[in-house]
């Protein structure tokens, strides 16, 4: 089974055609050279430890310096799918394919891809394995496949068209086949066209990565259901599949008999509609104009795999015979229940068969909701279904249902009723939801991969959040494990809250910031499909988890605490799905960590200098004290003196002033060296030395007595006038007021210079960072 992806693996666009499934991991056979000298390698780069591919919207590693990456053609939305980039190099364009280590192509197939040079098929240029993980590299053979061509091109192709893709495949299967190959995949998106000209179109078949090494027919392994289900046999479409060449055969036929009419066959594509139209009947050839392109087309769709047209018949029919064409071998389409069916309109259609119009209710959802919204239409429709309540093709069980089912219609339907109808409607429906695959296997971890983008499919999951519609899928065929989906996403749910709790009580500085971002840890939005996610795939995402916080943890700058206390447990999926919603805030820490180690970095760098040149420059710092202790001592020192020896002053002003003197000169020069010493070269002078402050006021002093010299003069000799009185009154008062107010300024500087405490960079105070405030509040920086 396919589902939509974006781009062919080997050249084009990539339209429905992807496998869902393919083969298990297999080894990779030694290189084996090209003919014809065709450089044709097998490389083999890195480490084969079991992570992943990382990256994968870029070219793996050792790619990079050889090729410039054009177009990413497909990015996978799951581990185990393949990344495609379109490339380009001095030798042309290139496509490269990047598998998962799990989902390895056959080996055998890829090596006669290496090195056989097959008409109308992909030739791999390189094959090998990058970190283990498998790539391959093929030219790119076009920008378009058959797809998207049919888009652009809808109605009937021109037979000349027609006969062109016909040859050129049956080319193609010819060559594969008969090397033992099946592509298992032949589809219109696995065409590519390098040629546009309608009378001449250049066809490669491409993209065997579903491919199989089958020299005989086999049943392939139980979960190994690969293909497109338009495009698959009958033997195909079984839940075991027969791997063998007619497989492709019939393709081609679905592809010509949709070139040729103008659209598929088979108007719906849910493989459950596709088994079910060929098991009662022939597929629809009526708008197959052409009588030879008919017979072509019949020949290639029987049943029966024995007796359909394989490489020999459409030979002949290339070249104008006419093959045998086998009786129709299907059985006819099952009567009606009875004569008296009143069928049920629907979609512009009557129906009288419940598996048909359950078939068509699943493929337009919408319809049917606005269909039941009434009560005459749910009337019209219960009336509709009594008619098979006594239907021999239902048991007992079948008939309860009917009778519930047919009660519930009373009133508007909600999505589990909807889900029941259409189970009792169409037993072979797979579990889907909205025209949504759920099963177990892909499909659910599908639709939650892409509801994180999409609104669609996230509306799918909020229903299926909301309504216990997963246990009632799980009765369907392949819907086995969905009961414990279920259980397991709402556990996963009820789980989230307490380990959000459990990481703000170990951090209580997270709990305020994860207030401001409340969408990271809201249960509703993305985090319910991811929920979803891990529920469907627990090992497949925990491994996924896993490696992304590994590759998150060495990209941080630094280490943040929290950040890796939540990742430390690589067992548990929610705390790592936890860990990436929270990845944003982990490297806004780490940023401000590197930030705080650099500015602690620099300021003790700083601090070292500071240190050697204050240990350089302290004689001429201790000069300045000296001089300044100097310049505010010797003045008062000399005019005691000069008083003491003129005897202006009497002798016991004089005795008490030069029993201060010597004392308060001590004291000054002491209280100045200290200071000195304590506030450093840097910032002791000329801003904060008594040098420097002495200077400064003498300039201050000087220059209004300068600029205006009567004022200045009066100034000048009532200072002096006061200077002569204290020395002839109280000349002890010198002495002590110079030593008050030296001390008083050594105080203030203390108080406000810059100078560091023991151990603290210079300039700034010292704050815990904020990734390791486990015990801050608030997570502010003090």
């Amino acid at each position: 089974m396919t589902d939509p992806e974006g781009s062919a693996a080997d050249g084009g666009p990539r339209g429905p055609g992807e496998p869902r499934q393919p083969p298990p991991p297999t080894e990779y056979e030694p290189t084996v050279a090209a003919p014809g000298g065709v450089p044709a390698t097998e490389t083999e780069t890195g480490t084969t430890t079991g992570g992943g591919r990382g990256d994968t919207s870029r070219l793996p590693p050792p790619l990079r310096a050889r090729f410039r990456l054009r177009e990413l053609l497909r990015r996978p939305e799951r581990p185990d799918q393949a990344a495609v980039y379109r490339v380009r190099d001095d030798a042309g364009s290139h496509v490269v394919k990047w598998y998962d280590r799990g989902r390895a192509p056959h080996p055998r197939v890829r090596e006669l891809l290496r090195t056989r040079q097959l008409p109308h098929v992909v030739r791999l240029t390189e094959t090998g394995r990058i970190d283990g993980h498998p790539y391959e590299i093929a030219p790119s053979y076009g920008d378009t496949d058959l797809a998207r061509y049919r888009l652009d091109h809808p109605g009937p192709a021109d037979p000349v068209v027609v006969r062109a893709v016909v040859t050129q495949l049956h080319a193609a299967l010819t060559a594969v086949h008969r090397l033992g190959i099946v592509h298992r995949d032949v589809s219109p998106a696995n065409i590519v066209l390098g040629s546009l000209d309608p009378a001449d179109p250049e066809l490669t078949l491409v993209d065997f990565s579903v491919a199989a090494y089958a020299p005989e027919e086999r049943l392939a392994d139980r979960d190994a259901w690969v293909g497109t289900p338009l495009y698959l046999s009958p033997q195909a479409v079984a839940r075991r599949q027969m791997i063998h060449p007619q497989a492709d055969w019939w393709a081609l036929g679905m592809i010509t008999a949709e070139l040729a009419g103008g659209r598929h066959p088979i108007r719906h594509s849910h493989s459950g509609y596709v088994d079910l139209e060929l098991s009662s009947g022939p597929p629809d050839l009526s708008l197959v104009e052409d009588p030879r392109l008919r017979a072509l087309c019949r020949g290639l769709l029987t049943r029966d795999p024995d007796l359909r047209w394989g490489s020999a018949q459409v030979a002949e029919w290339l070249a104008g015979g006419a093959p045998p064409v086998a009786p129709a071998d299907w059985p006819s389409p099952a009567p009606p229940e009875g004569a008296d069916v009143t069928p049920f309109p629907f979609m512009g259609q009557e129906f009288t068969d419940p598996v048909r119009l359950g078939m068509a209710f699943d493929g337009y959802w919408a319809q049917l909701e606005r269909a039941l919204a009434h009560g005459r239409g749910r009337g019209a429709f219960a009336d509709w279904l009594r008619q098979f309540a006594a239907a021999p093709r239902y048991d007992e069980a079948a008939r309860e249902e009917l009778a519930a089912l047919v009660g519930l219609l009373g009133r508007r339907p909600g999505p589990a009723v909807l889900v029941r109808l259409l189970s009792w409607l169409a037993p072979p429906l797979e579990p889907s939801y909205r025209g949504e695959p759920v099963d177990p296997a892909h499909g659910l971890a599908d639709l939650a991969a892409r509801a994180v983008h999409d609104e669609r499919a996230f509306a799918v999951v909020e229903e299926l959040a909301r309504h216990e519609i997963l246990p009632l899928l799980a009765t369907r065929p392949g819907g086995e494990g969905l009961a414990a989906i279920h259980r397991d996403w709402g556990a996963a749910r009820q789980r989230w809250r307490p380990t959000v709790d459990a990481l703000c009580a170990e951090f209580p500085a997270l709990r305020r910031r994860l207030r401001d971002h409340p969408a990271l840890t809201a249960v509703e939005g993305p985090l319910l499909p991811q929920l979803l996610h891990i529920a469907a795939a627990p090992e497949r995402c925990r491994a996924l988890l896993a490696e992304q916080a590994s590759r998150r943890l060495r990209s941080l700058p630094e280490p943040v605490d929290w950040y890796g206390w939540l990742t430390s447990d690589r067992r548990d999926p929610l705390r790592l799905l936890l860990a990436e919603r929270l990845a944003g805030l982990a490297d806004e820490d780490a940023q401000r960590l590197r930030v705080h180690r650099n500015l602690e970095r620099e300021a003790r760098r700083l601090d070292a200098a500071a240190a050697w040149l204050t240990v350089q420059e302290l004689p001429a710092t201790l000069a300045w004290a000296v001089g300044g202790a100097l310049a505010v001592t010797v003045p008062w020192i000399f005019l005691v003196g000069l008083a003491d020896v003129v005897s202006l002053a009497p002798q016991t002003t004089v005795a008490t002033a030069w029993s201060y003197a010597v004392p308060a000169a001590a004291a000054t020069l002491a209280l100045e060296l200290w200071a000195a010493h304590r506030i450093g070269y840097l910032f002791y002078h000329p801003e904060r030395s008594l040098a420097g402050l002495v200077i400064h006021q003498a300039g201050r002093a000087a220059r209004p007595v300068l600029r205006h010299r009567v004022l200045g003069t009066v100034a000048v000799a009532a200072v002096v006038g006061l200077l002569l009185a204290t020395l002839l009154l109280a000349a002890w008062l010198w002495p002590l007021g110079t030593v008050l107010a030296v001390a008083w300024w050594t105080w203030r500087r203390h108080r406000t210079s810059p100078a560091r405490r023991p151990g603290a960079p210079l300039g700034r105070p010292l704050g815990p960072p904020l990734g390791d405030r486990r015990d801050s509040p608030t997570g502010e920086t003090p």
